[in-house]
């Protein structure tokens, strides 16, 4: 093989490897982007959630900080623009009442957020567990568990809330596995009955856990 040969073999090779890799590198190019963009813009990564809560005095690594109530605990998202869409319990912190306007400044700073549409999850709540404020899932609580659809109730996730036809925050939960208010009241709170909320609203079971249903209008 000649020395001129040897080079057109290597240009072919080379010409070979651009043409296989490059349309790899795009599309890890794009996919990065698509993630980027499904979380938010620069500035609402998980990193400048951490940061934030470092910069909160007294927080630890889950976010949680010193409560003597559930009313002192306030549910916020960890990056400053949440997510597009349905949050999920890894989405969200709770932090002290007091605390909450430091949070999002730090996290919130020099950040612009897209124009997406976020949708509350009302099992998703802040609350004061042994003395520290975290962030639950309470389909993941005794509360919401059941076997029958007449074992669920609806309620809100706040304290003494009613549901109406224009509610976003209505659960189901089962009274017979616990008290709501224990998670969403201060001390022990005698709440009145939610009168009509069947009108708009219906509790049932669903693989074992309740489920609150908005009613079809007739």
């Amino acid at each position: 093989m000649t020395h001129s040969d040897t080079a057109v073999r290597r240009l072919d090779v080379r010409s070979v490897e651009r043409t296989t890799f490059a349309p790899l590198v795009l599309m890890f190019a794009w996919l990065q982007l698509g993630c980027a963009s499904h979380h938010g813009p620069p500035g609402s990564t998980d990193a400048a959630a951490d940061a934030a809560t470092d910069a909160v005095p007294g927080a630890d690594g889950a976010g949680g900080l010193a409560c003597s109530g559930p009313s002192e605990c306030v549910l916020l998202p960890r990056t400053c623009c949440g997510r597009c869409g349905l949050p999920t319990p890894g989405d969200m912190i709770a932090l002290h009442r007091s605390q909450a306007d430091a949070y999002q400044r730090e996290v919130c700073d020099g950040v612009a957020c897209p124009e997406c549409a976020g949708t509350p999850d009302p099992y998703l709540i802040a609350t004061c567990r042994e003395g520290r404020c975290v962030a639950l899932d309470l389909r993941d609580e005794p509360i919401t568990s059941c076997s029958r659809h007449d074992e669920c109730v609806v309620a809100t996730n706040r304290c003494c809330g009613c549901p109406n036809e224009h509610s976003n925050n209505v659960l189901a939960y089962n009274p017979s596995r616990g008290s709501l208010h224990a998670f969403l009241c201060d001390g022990d709170v005698a709440c009145r009955p939610c009168a009509g909320t069947e009108m708009w609203w219906g509790a049932w079971c669903d693989a074992g856990r309740c489920v609150a249903t908005r009613r079809l209008e007739e």
